[in-house]
């Protein structure tokens, strides 16, 4: 009878994606980093996040993250948040590189061998009922799984040699799901990016924070995209797009700034050097090379010409309304609305 409760246990266990694990994120400062007072090794930068949310990821249920020293002993730091879950898992935050497939056989490990306590490199898995009627673990035998994954930086060099190791698997995560690099050695992509199939990134690219690139877009050499949106079908050259929304088909040329959450409508076309900022622009809107944009409304169907700018005011925004154009050089201010269909004249200045 005891037999079949332990094996229906752990058949709802594996059922259940291990829904009946309590995690735990150990968060110890490493003192070899030799960091300024107040910086905590765990927290540092790693491909745009902080080290431990590697380890807090892999999880297979939201861990308890708890700040503790090396030397506190691990069964009373995790007691006072116990539940009523059949195993205890417990991780350190300076070990990025674990996955999730790990810690899984790990789990499958010590279910299948009816263990109490599973010491591991840097880590534990402990059966809850067990741990809460003890105070000490005693000389538990350590058992060993992917160490490599297990490793722990004790410097920054080390730190950087782990950023190169996960920045190879983020590259080729990506490359499975239909993303083509010109030179996987010459991008940087942090942990958070998503990429559509079909998409080819150039050399040199930069990719930042929450960016989503839709299928089937090129994005040029050089071009640095932060926490920004990218459609479907688009065209980046050498930009910089933070903070950004960009929709589908559009174009976006060289040296181009787009910022401080502007929009782009569907099938526009930004022309090499413009400047976009705190601005939105409508569908099939043309704007060319060198123009200006801050604190602008551009509807629909109008067209920019040559250096023409449209600067209004975070309280006066500057408006061009549908099916207008601009002419090269023009100059539209603040608070101003351009009419529908209306041509303005080459270096035309117009002030409210």
């Amino acid at each position: 009878m005891i037999t079949e409760l332990k094996t229906q246990t752990k058949l709802e266990l594996k059922q259940g994606e291990y829904n009946n694990v309590i995690c735990f994120v150990l968060l110890t400062n490493n003192e070899n980093f030799n960091l300024p007072e107040g910086k905590n090794s765990y927290e540092l930068d790693l491909l745009g996040r902080p080290m431990f949310e590697f380890v807090s990821r892999v999880c297979p249920t939201r861990p308890v993250t708890i700040e503790c020293s090396e030397e506190d002993n691990v069964l009373s730091v995790i007691k006072p948040y116990l539940r009523d879950k059949e195993l205890a898992l417990v991780l350190y935050g300076d070990t990025p590189l674990l996955t999730q497939g790990n810690i899984k056989n790990i789990l499958r490990f010590v279910l299948d061998n009816d263990l109490n306590v599973c010491k591991l490199s840097r880590g534990y898995v402990f059966r809850t009922e067990y741990i809460k009627r003890v105070d000490e673990i005693f000389a538990p035998q350590t058992y060993y799984f992917a160490e490599e994954e297990f490793t722990r930086p004790n410097n920054l060099v080390e730190l950087a040699s782990i950023s190169k190791v996960l920045q190879k698997k983020i590259i080729e995560f990506h490359m499975t799901s239909g993303v083509r690099f010109v030179d996987v050695n010459g991008v940087y992509i942090e942990s958070d990016v998503s990429i559509g199939a079909g998409t080819v990134v150039g050399n040199n690219v930069t990719l930042c924070g929450e960016t989503a690139i839709g299928k089937n877009c090129r994005i040029g050499g050089n071009a640095k995209i932060v926490s920004s949106q990218i459609g479907s079908e688009c065209a980046v050259g050498s930009a910089v797009i933070e903070n950004s929304a960009i929709k589908d088909g559009s174009v976006v040329g060289n040296n181009v700034s787009i910022t401080n959450k502007s929009f782009v409508g569907t099938m526009c076309e930004i022309g090499d050097g413009s400047i976009i900022s705190q601005s939105s622009v409508s569908q099939n809107v043309k704007i060319k090379e060198g123009c200006l944009l801050k604190n602008a409304r551009i509807y629909r169907d109008s067209t920019l010409y040559e250096r023409a700018s449209v600067v209004g005011k975070a309280d006066a925004l500057s408006r061009v309304l549908h099916g207008a154009e601009i002419g090269a050089g023009a100059f539209v201010g603040a608070g101003v609305a351009v009419k529908e269909e209306t041509q303005v004249p080459d270096c035309k200045v117009i002030l409210n």
